[in-house]
Order: C-alpha cells, then sequence, then structure tokens
C-alpha cells in the first residue's frame, strides 16, 4: 500500500491544533481511557452486546439501555471523534489533491 503525500508543516499544525481541540470537547483527554476500565461490567456488557430480535417487547429498553452505557463507557464519544478526525484528513488530502485532480478532469483547457 502507498503512503499518503506529506502535506505541509502549516496544514500538518492546523490538524494538530484541530485534533486536540476535537479531543479536549469531547473530554478525551488525559485519563479517559480510565472512563472505559472505571465502566462497571453490566455497562460494558450492555454497550458491546446485541439487541434482541427486532419483534421483541424488550427492544426500545434495551435500545434505551445501550445507548447509555455507550456514552457511559466513552464509546459514543470516541467514535464521534474518530469520524470527524476522519473528514479533517480526508478534506485535507483532497485539497492537496485538488489542482493534481484539475488538471487530470480537463488537461486540454
Amino acid at each position: 500500500m502507498a503512503d499518503l503525500p506529506a502535506l505541509s508543516e502549516a496544514a500538518e499544525r492546523v490538524l494538530k491544533l484541530h485534533f486536540e481541540a476535537l479531543l479536549e470537547s469531547f473530554r478525551l483527554t488525559g485519563d479517559a481511557a480510565g472512563r472505559y476500565a472505571s465502566a462497571g461490567d453490566l455497562n460494558r456488557r450492555i454497550a458491546s452486546g446485541t439487541p434482541p430480535g427486532s419483534t421483541s417487547r424488550y427492544l426500545k429498553g434495551w435500545l434505551t439501555a445501550n445507548q447509555r452505557a455507550k456514552q457511559e463507557c466513552g464509546i459514543t464519544s470516541s467514535v464521534e471523534v474518530a469520524t470527524r478526525r476522519f473528514n479533517q484528513l480526508a478534506a485535507e488530502y483532497f485539497n492537496f489533491g485538488l489542482p493534481a485532480l484539475d488538471m487530470i478532469s480537463s488537461p486540454f483547457s
């Protein structure tokens, strides 16, 4: 697999600042990993469990408990940070390669 092209130092600094702000806004700094470790076994099982069948009368209650458990374990915020970070990186690399894409799409203009 080919490596990604190197970004400019300015772009790297901006991405680093965005990532640090993102981690801080979701409170995933310092002892965030300890949040999952300190979550009770029941919360971890609920957060990672499979739902009952779609016709089960317990599905709505399970979904509510699952969402709460994922938040308490830090899963929800971790997924949101990962999604936003990926989008930041993708946008930066898209902008990085945009001039080359313009040349490829219209070589005669």
